[in-house]
């Protein structure tokens, strides 16, 4: 198949240019016809059956994949086919890949230890949401312009689909890289150990400059990766973390990428830079009375402690703030899943609106045109719930994260959350009566439909719901008590009283 040339159209995207000579594959800068957007285009195959079906199918499969909002990893946007060429769709950023750089020169040891750092918390992103890489390779990973790492292509390489079967001349052998790990070689079952086995076979490559399990035949670099150890980098505490990392047995590595890259920042922390000097004559001279002065300090750190138990302690408590925005008009954040986005209400602009911020860039825009006001952030980081006040009534909707049109999903609600696994809103709807004001307070689906009233409390006005972790019990503030209600069928309810002062 040749590469499509500049102008060619898949689907709702326009072929720019061709990424080559570093991606893995055959990826394609492209553009978004309708909204002008530059994506990444990579052709996952040109002999796919491509049925409504299959193609269902390979959305499920990557549905983690698409929630996953993580500051290490490139965002997959969409799966999509023409003809028989399947391809997904990434968030296009400028940058070039660890294996263009590597083609330069090999890294200094302080940068080769902070982009393996990102890239075992991309890793640590990636497995906590049940996905692997199980492709990770320089070809497969992002540094954009400001020196970030962005994993590329996550979750692809497990990808399943039904394609147009082959003719027996044109049968083509799998080849195998490199960084595969040696249950992948064999064909067994892959694990998140198998990410951390490339990640030390990329980490050797960028200190060292070579590959170091690459021979020159297929059958050669296999062997090398079932029966050969990697090679030593004269560096105790590295060649230990990474020997580790590219044990044989997976059970032998590390328990999980977030032990990986705890290791990583820890030998960080030890190093000291390279350029420091040898000790001159008056530093050794220095030695007595350094010694003499860590004394005192231990003396006097002794005595303190010594004292306290004779004393009354005064305890002390250092508070570090850091702004998250800088407005001074912004108020009720709350969280997005990927710890690096968070959602707001600000009249900055004189209209009460839904604002989000990367807080690794200070990148704020506004989601919505308002009033509105308390956001909630869907779980799997895809939509936002909120409040928007038209005329004399307060109504529940719902927008993409990534923006696009708010939807009304209810009428008359004054606060709502999200269930654990984000296919349920908790309402509740305050109303003012005769004998004094009532809340209710119930449960709909996500898209708005079948909502199903669970108790009404008379007497209260109740606010802020919030659903339990499993799922099984929503909460609201009532005066200074907690109102719990069970989700179930029994309605259980109980409420929760603060201790006496």
């Amino acid at each position: 198949m040749m590469p499509f040339a500049e102008g060619h159209s898949l689907g709702h995207y326009e072929i720019r240019s061709a990424e080559e000579g570093t991606f893995a594959g055959e990826v394609y800068r492209a553009r978004h016809v309708e909204s002008g957007r530059d994506v990444y285009l990579r052709v996952l195959t040109h002999t796919c059956l491509c049925l409504d079906e299959e193609l269902a199918g390979i959305t499920e499969q990557l549905r983690p994949a698409f929630a996953l909002l993580h500051p290490h990893i490139l965002p997959l946007l969409e799966i999509g086919c023409s003809g028989n060429t399947l391809f997904a769709i990434s968030e296009y950023q400028e940058g070039e890949t660890l294996r263009r750089k590597l083609h330069r020169a090999r890294l200094p040891r302080e940068r080769a230890s902070d982009f393996a750092i990102q890239i075992a918390r991309g890793l640590i992103g990636l497995h906590q949401a049940g996905l692997l890489h199980g492709d990770l390779k320089p070809e497969h990973i992002l540094i954009t312009k400001d020196g970030v790492i962005r994993l590329m292509d996550s979750g692809l390489a497990a990808l399943s689909y039904e394609e147009i079967p082959a003719q027996p001349s044109g049968a083509v052998p799998l080849l195998i890289a490199d960084y595969a790990s040696p249950e992948q070689v064999r064909g067994e079952s892959e694990t998140w150990a198998s990410d951390l086995f490339s990640w030390g076979v990329i980490l050797h490559e960028m200190l060292s400059g070579t590959r170091p399990f690459l021979r020159p035949t297929l059958a050669a670099t296999t062997r090398a990766i079932l029966t050969e150890e990697i090679p030593d980098l004269r560096s105790p505490a590295l060649d230990r973390i990474i020997r580790q990392a590219t044990r044989k047995k997976p059970g032998d590595r590390f328990d999980s990428a977030r032990d990986l890259a705890f290791a990583m920042e820890s030998f960080g922390s030890l190093t000291t830079p390279a350029s420091k000097g040898r000790k001159t004559v008056r530093e050794r001279r220095t030695v007595p009375f350094l010694i003499a002065l860590i004394m005192l300090a231990l003396g006097l750190v002794l005595g303190a402690i010594i004292a306290r138990q004779y004393l009354r302690p005064t305890v002390a408590t250092q508070l570090s703030f850091r702004p998250l925005t800088f407005s001074g008009h912004d108020s009720s954040p709350a969280g997005a899943p990927d710890g690096s986005t968070i959602v707001f209400v600000s009249n900055r602009d004189g209209a009460e609106r839904i604002w989000t911020a990367r807080l690794d860039r200070q990148d704020e825009k506004h989601l919505t045109a308002g009033p509105d006001h308390a956001p909630r952030v869907s779980p799997d980081g895809r939509s936002i719930l909120f409040i928007r006040t038209e005329g004399s009534h307060e109504n529940l909707y719902s927008i993409p994260f990534a923006g696009g049109k708010a939807v009304k999903l209810l009428e008359n609600v004054q606060g709502a959350d999200w269930s654990p696994h984000s296919d349920n809103i908790a309402w509740l709807r305050v109303a003012t009566e005769t004998r004094g004001p009532s809340t209710t307070l119930g449960t709909v689906a996500a898209n708005g439909t079948g909502a199903d009233e669970l108790t009404r409390v008379a007497g209260q006005v109740l606010q802020d719901p919030r659903w339990s972790p499993d799922g099984k019990y929503l909460a609201a503030s009532m005066a200074n008590n907690i109102f719990v209600i069970r989700t179930n069928a029994s309605g259980q309810q109980r409420i929760l009283a603060p201790p006496p002062t």
